[in-house]
C-alpha cells in the first residue's frame, strides 16, 4: 500500500535528522574500517617490506599454476588497470615472472618467482 504523503512538515525535519544520525554513525564506522586497514598496511609492509596489496596479489598468484592479468582482477575484485600494476611492481621487485601462453601468444601468465 503506497504511502501517504506526510501533512506534517515536523515530522519529514525528524526523518532527514534521524537520516543524518545513521550516515554519521556509518560513516564513523567506515573511517574505523578504514584506520584498522591503514594500521594493518603499515605492520605487514613493516614485517614483509612490501604493501598489503602486493602480498595479496602474490598470495593469489601463488594459489594456482600462474594466471592472466583478468583472472587477478576477477579474483582481487579490481579494475584490470590497477591489477596490472600490481603485476608490474611484482615483476619489478622479482617476486613474479611474466611468461607467454605456447597456445595462445597473445595471452600473458603470470606466476611467483623461484626465490
Amino acid at each position: 500500500m503506497p504511502h501517504a504523503p506526510s501533512t506534517s512538515r515536523a515530522k519529514g525535519v525528524r526523518s532527514r535528522g534521524a537520516r543524518s544520525a545513521l550516515q554519521v554513525s556509518a560513516m564513523q564506522g567506515f573511517r574505523i574500517i578504514f584506520g584498522s586497514a591503514r594500521r594493518y598496511d603499515t605492520h605487514v609492509r613493516r614485517i614483509s617490506g612490501i604493501p598489503g596489496s602486493l602480498l595479496w596479489a602474490l598470495s593469489e598468484i601463488g594459489r594456482g599454476a600462474g594466471m592472466s592479468v583478468g583472472e587477478l582482477s576477477a579474483r582481487m575484485a579490481l579494475h584490470q588497470t590497477t591489477a596490472s600494476n600490481l603485476v608490474k611492481a611484482l615483476v619489478q621487485r622479482g617476486l613474479i615472472e611474466r611468461s607467454r601462453s605456447p597456445q595462445d601468444r597473445r595471452i600473458v601468465r603470470d606466476r611467483k618467482s623461484v626465490v
